[in-house]
């Protein structure tokens, strides 16, 4: 009789033990972004999505915007087949006409700034806003660059995918093992040059297309980070070192900035930074900045709407999630995990700072275009509030209330990348063996840099999706939501139950054995 008793109570531990296990791993995966933000999240099922035509297609009396200067070339025939512009039509192959009476074909528009968060409907949402090119930098699952390499053999619908992995860190802040578990390795903090040279050798064993070094203290990383990728003829997006940030000294700081030679930075703010925006800058400083990047032909990628959104989430971040139409595309997990109020990180900064901060961006974007400095659209997308796809026609709208034309803000997005890609030189989007990645408009956007959101269809890697297509996507994301937020409240609701079983359960058991 003691044994069974002993064995009930062993059995009963046990089994108190696990499911307490396992609701603690619900509320780490429902509640702790750190180590969830990066897991996959699967989107809609394949194939509930619409094909679009991937045969031959021909553009019939269309207006073509090559967008190396403000011409429109109108009244063309343009023929796609095999992925590419093609000099003729195969009359044997079936054809697919579209009558572009009235309407603009561009080369599609490229993000050189984007997270994904494991976030699979995300593609989708890219495809719906004209983006048939993005850059994925850093914190990521390897699971991406298998989404890459579908959407390159034409297996899954989405946006060309350049995956710059993993993201390196070297200032041992943060839940360093949580964000290499949730990343699968994407997120990673190195203590020595050997370790360092490692993680980029592995980074082109396993099929990255770069690497971002981001929050390291001494520019000696960065150096190191750089000359490596060099040796594996891997590509390289920095953040300054923070030994470089908010200077007293800062034209000292600056030098030593331009001394490190990179080739490409993240964001605007980062030269924000190395100058010392407090300390306000003046028009020959400003002007001498821009001169230096362009001297040394530093590409900057540009996320100044983002900085702008910074002040609406400060001032009224509910309101602004309320009216959004693009909220119910984004994914419950990411707007729970830090997009909500009370999740969100920049609700608590300050607004007085962050003015002048702002303004330094605008003047800081002007001076660099006059200066002949290659900008790159990038709309940090995926960070609040900057939803997926539609975030980078904001990017360029901002760009232009900061003073640059349609045709420059346009330009940032579709050849300065191909600058970046090293195709330059070559870059004629509607020439024969061009890769068909275009986006049709009903209004031209040089007259009106809002007209970018008036689209009639895209077109990725020679496959063509109508308006109805994109509207379906977006529906079926949508619908997906809402199910999800369905689910996830009644795993929370089980979860809770679960838990306040489990402290009865405990309490009793615990009851037992004391009285």
């Amino acid at each position: 009789m003691v044994e069974i008793k002993t064995m009930k109570k062993v059995i009963l531990g046990f089994f108190s033990i696990l499911v307490f296990l396992l609701i603690c791993s619900g509320l780490v995966y429902l509640f702790f972004p750190i180590t969830h933000f990066a897991w996959i999240k699967p989107g809609v099922t394949q194939a509930d999505l619409p094909k679009g035509l991937s045969g031959q297609v021909v553009f019939e009396n269309i207006n073509l915007l090559p967008l190396a200067n403000e011409q429109v070339i109108k009244g063309q025939t343009l023929v796609v087949a095999e992925q590419r512009v093609t000099n003729a039509i195969d009359s044997i192959v079936d054809t697919y006409r579209i009558n572009g009476k009235g309407l603009y074909l561009l080369p599609g528009l490229t993000d050189m700034h984007v997270h994904l968060f494991g976030v699979e409907n995300d593609l989708l949402l890219y495809l719906a806003n004209g983006v048939t090119q993005i850059r994925v930098l850093g914190q990521e699952s390897r699971e991406v660059m298998r989404w890459r390499d579908q959407i390159r053999d034409a297996k899954r619908p989405g946006p060309v995918m350049k995956v710059f992995w993993p993201m390196i860190e070297s200032n041992n802040r943060g839940f360093a093992f949580g964000e290499y578990f949730a990343s699968e390795g994407g997120k990673v903090y190195v203590s020595s040059e050997q370790e360092l040279r490692e993680i980029v050798s592995d980074a082109k064993e396993k099929g990255s297309d770069g690497i971002k070094v981001h929050g390291v203290k001494e520019k000696s990383v960065l150096m190191s980070a750089m000359k490596f990728a060099v040796d594996n003829e891997l590509l390289v997006e920095t953040h300054v070192p923070e030994q470089l940030t908010f200077c007293k000294d800062r034209m000292r700081c600056w030098q030593e900035f331009l001394e490190i030679n990179t080739h490409s930075v993240a964001h605007l703010e980062e030269i924000v930074k190395v100058v010392n925006w407090d300390n306000g800058l003046s028009n020959q400083e400003v002007q001498q900045v821009a001169k230096d990047i362009a001297e040394r032909k530093i590409q900057i990628t540009s996320t100044v709407a983002f900085i702008n959104n910074i002040s609406t989430q400060i001032q009224g971040l509910e309101e602004e999630l309320n009216s959004s139409p693009q909220v119910k595309y984004l994914h419950p997990q990411v707007f729970d995990g830090f997009w909500r109020p009370g999740h969100n990180d920049y609700q608590k900064l300050n607004l007085k700072t962050l003015l002048p901060y702002n303004e330094a961006h605008k003047r800081l974007i002007r001076a660099m275009q006059e200066a002949g400095v290659k900008l790159l659209a990038g709309s940090d997308a995926s960070v609040p509030i900057s939803f997926p796809g539609s975030s980078l026609l904001e990017e360029l709208e901002t760009m232009v209330d900061y003073g640059l034309t349609p045709l420059e803000a346009l330009q940032t997005a579709t050849i300065n990348p191909a600058a970046y890609y090293k195709s330059a030189e070559t870059f004629s989007p509607f020439r024969p063996g061009a890769q068909a990645n275009f986006v049709l408009l009903r209004a031209n956007p040089l007259l009106d840099i809002k007209n970018i959101r008036q689209i009639e269809g895209v077109m990725v890697n020679g496959r063509w999706f109508s308006r109805s297509d994109l509207e379906q996507m977006l529906r079926n994301i949508e619908n997906h939501n809402r199910d999800l937020k369905q689910t996830l409240t009644i795993f929370k609701l089980l979860l809770t139950v679960l838990m306040a079983g489990l402290v009865l359960l405990s309490g009793y058991w615990l009851s037992k054995r004391v009285f």
